[in-house]
């Protein structure tokens, strides 16, 4: 028997992967729950947001078998793996810091599934471009 974690949320009771989840049929799972505090507002936000966006992403085949993968809602965010499940890996990757980047930035981040990431850093309303 192996051992590995995902990183989800739970909410409503259901857990939300925050990650691919590997080839599995049926498993056996341990489900932890790390505080009992809530989350900081804009951590549990990104999560949500980047399990809706990644929900969209369009995955493509590509001549050499590696896997290429984009989200359409988030211009740039693009990434490659030599499997299906090491790109959509690498999707979440680069879209977290693609989140970060923005928001450093104080660039405007499209709204996907009602859930809006376009607040500063002080609760004020960024601008929107």
């Amino acid at each position: 028997m192996s051992l590995f974690a995902v990183r989800g949320i739970y909410e409503n009771g259901v857990v939300h992967p925050l990650e691919p989840l590997p080839d599995i049929s049926q498993s056996q799972v341990i489900i932890t729950f790390l505080s009992s505090e809530p989350a900081d507002d804009f951590e549990t936000s990104c999560r949500r947001y980047i399990a809706a966006a990644t929900e969209n992403a369009d995955y493509q085949k590509l001549r050499d078998k590696s896997y290429a993968g984009t989200i359409p809602d988030c211009t740039g965010v693009v990434a490659f793996g030599p499997t299906l499940a090491e790109c959509q890996r690498e999707l979440v990757s680069v879209l977290y810091d693609w989140i970060l980047v923005k928001r450093q930035r104080d660039i405007s981040i499209p709204v996907i599934n009602g859930i809006n990431l376009n607040e500063a850093k002080d609760g004020s309303k960024m601008a929107t471009l």
